[in-house]
């Protein structure tokens, strides 16, 4: 008997509490200033100038100023992060022009030895492989064309500064996997939308999800090399990627914001955070920079309104709203209603806590 009043206990408390902290978390979300328009988080100073400038993604709220490579740790493994070494390296190089100081000019190529440093070689192909996995059942390690171009943005500007050909050597090394189909240790999966460049490259699915970001980063690390030595491949690899980036942009768009890749067209619920749309604004306009192409600035333009109006923004909440629904309804088929008391609400308040950061894929390998 004390059993069933615990577990109607627990049930009008589920009951009452449940609509309670969603209305909740959807309020916030609607009034939080991340659903809304932000400042495009991307530098286009140099992008006109002879020299290769740091257009790539500003993450200053993510990698301080250091002089350190960025270390993580996956079941007790320490491995050097490509991206985020990168992205530490981009700044100090940013740093060089904008002040003309050799300290970190020296920071820059210091942090491109330690990249250099704990590359593998695969067939002749420079990757550095990521060990932790992100989608179940994922084989690991895997590569990534996101991180790949981005290091080879970093080896261009070494070269650009050091004139030293060891570097081009390196990033044409680094550049042979998008020549390299999926299924064989590469990023290149030639699907009928076209020739995509797989942030999340592994084999054993032929569900590519073709992300956005990562792959207008990769292509931008081809335009670099090309740009400082009108390497040919690099040139061919990335018009082959911009003619998909522009055949594909609608299957991104869903009306009220842009989907972070095509998992979606699977059947499976698609993944839109709001920080992700407003990059995929700045690295069109990067994009229509490099090409020429008002169409990629026309895009750029449509999307930045989007969550400007306050019916997307209602939407996108709802969608987070359903999210945390789908997150609650999955707590109650592990777990027993007896055991959903204080500890449920804890794990919902946690919950709500990433939510309202417009940031419920918290998990992400690059953030």
């Amino acid at each position: 008997m004390r059993k069933l009043v615990k577990l109607i206990r627990s049930m009008l408390l589920f009951i009452v509490l449940a609509p309670v902290l969603i209305a909740g978390a959807m309020l916030a979300l609607y009034f939080r200033n991340d659903t809304r328009r932000k400042v495009t988080p991307i530098r286009l100073d140099y992008l006109d100038s002879d020299q290769l400038g740091p257009y790539q993604l500003d993450r200053s709220t993510v990698e301080d100023l250091s002089t350190d490579p960025v270390w993580q740790e996956t079941d007790g493994v320490r491995w050097l992060h490509p991206v985020r070494t990168c992205h530490v390296a981009n700044k100090h190089y940013r740093q060089y022009l904008d002040t003309g100081n050799d300290e970190h000019r020296e920071h820059f190529l210091a942090l491109c030895e330690v990249l250099i440093e704990h590359a593998k070689d695969d067939h002749g192909a420079l990757v550095w492989p990521y060990p932790l996995v992100y989608y179940p059942n994922q084989k690991v390690p895997w590569i990534s064309a996101m991180a790949q171009g981005v290091i080879i943005s970093v080896l261009a500007r070494a070269y650009e500064t050091t004139r030293d050909e060891r570097y081009l050597e390196l990033a044409r090394k680094t550049m042979i996997c998008f020549d390299r189909d999926v299924q064989d240790g590469g990023v290149r999966c030639e699907a009928k939308r076209g020739v995509f460049y797989e942030e999340y490259a592994f084999v054993e699915t032929n569900k590519q999800h073709h992300t956005l970001n990562g792959m207008l980063a990769a292509l931008f690390g081809l335009y670099d090399l090309h740009k400082v030595c009108g390497d040919e491949t690099a040139r061919r690899l990335f018009d082959e990627g911009t003619a998909t980036i522009r055949a594909n942009l609608p299957a991104f768009d869903l009306q009220f914001i842009t989907s972070y890749d095509l998992r979606h067209e699977y059947g499976e619920p698609p993944l839109l955070v709001s920080r992700y749309h407003q990059m995929h604004v700045g690295q069109l306009t990067i994009l229509a920079g490099m090409t020429g192409d008002q169409y990629f600035q026309g895009v750029a333009d449509v999307w930045d309104r989007k969550l400007m109006d306050p019916i997307n923004r209602l939407r996108l909440t709802m969608w987070y709203g359903g999210h945390l629904w789908r997150e609650l309804r999955k707590k109650i088929d592990e777990e027993d209603l007896t055991g959903l008391t204080s500890a449920f609400a804890q794990r919902v308040m946690s919950r709500l806590s990433d939510l309202t950061k417009s940031n419920p894929h918290d998990h992400l390998p690059w953030t």
